[in-house]
């Protein structure tokens, strides 16, 4: 179990150009970024702390990067400010044909395992 104290902090949605959203507090932040104008959002399956193996998942929404008549996809970054200020890439995808909303999810886990799936940031 990673920091008990590790709480998902429920913010608004945010939005603007190289957006960051905040995920952690007493220590580790978990931070998504994208090159967007859009919103975005992030949400975990546990409802509360966050501990090892929780899924987040983070929404993105911007009817500018639906470019296509099909699903389009998004990259985005996700760090961890204390064990991974690295990160990995992680793809969303589009829910659907001209949506603009975008998903994907990654676990919460000790280490980072960008080769795992999902991927795995590490927030020990």
């Amino acid at each position: 179990m990673i920091n008990p104290a590790l709480q998902l902090i429920r913010r608004p949605v945010m939005a603007g150009v190289g957006l960051v959203a905040l995920l952690g507090l007493l220590g580790t932040a978990l931070l998504v970024s994208a090159d967007t104008s859009g919103t975005i959002g992030l949400t975990d399956d546990s409802g509360g702390n966050l501990v090892t193996s929780d899924t987040v998942t983070v929404t993105v929404t911007d009817d500018d990067l639906d470019t296509t008549g099909g699903a389009d996809t998004l990259n985005v970054t996700i760090t961890s400010s204390t064990t991974d200020t690295t990160g990995f890439t992680l793809e969303l995808t589009e829910t659907g044909a001209n949506t603009g909303v975008f998903t994907g999810t990654f676990e919460v886990a000790a280490t980072t395992n960008d080769g795992a799936s999902p991927k795995q940031i590490g927030a020990a």
